[in-house]
């Protein structure tokens, strides 16, 4: 018996709706750590939305396509939703006070910016060098 039948409908709704944020946490956790790799599957998953929805505008009329159309809406709302829940981590990271920002920083720590890492190693040959 699941957990959803012992609830009212729409407190189980409620829950499930709750259950992404665990999944937006750890979206939120991959951004900080992995920005370039996030970056790239963002803009993978915008491209492959955008297409979803210009199919759904010049083919309409597709036969046999419902049921396909349903599921692609639903999936883009939830990705949707769990974008902003990523985009509200991000926001209340930002705006923590100072002394709630470590620990924020040790749960969701911050990647390495690559440039910083090379430019790094370029003061140091420079200062061997001369």
């Amino acid at each position: 018996m699941l957990i959803a039948d012992l609830l009212s409908p729409r407190l189980s709704l409620f829950v499930l709706s709750l259950s992404a944020v665990p999944i937006a946490a750890m979206l939120y956790w991959v951004r900080r750590k992995h920005r370039l790799s996030y970056g790239i599957t963002e803009m993978m998953m915008a491209i492959a939305g955008l297409y979803a929805l210009m199919l759904a505008i010049v083919f309409k009329d597709a036969p046999a396509d419902g049921y396909l159309s349903l599921i692609s809406e639903r999936t883009i709302s939830f990705m949707a939703a769990v974008y902003v829940m990523v985009r509200a981590f991000d926001n209340i990271g930002e705006g923590l006070p100072a002394r709630f920002a470590q620990v924020w920083d040790v749960v969701f720590p911050k990647a390495k910016k690559w440039r910083d890492t090379m430019s790094g190693g370029a003061k140091i040959r420079n200062q061997d060098s001369g």
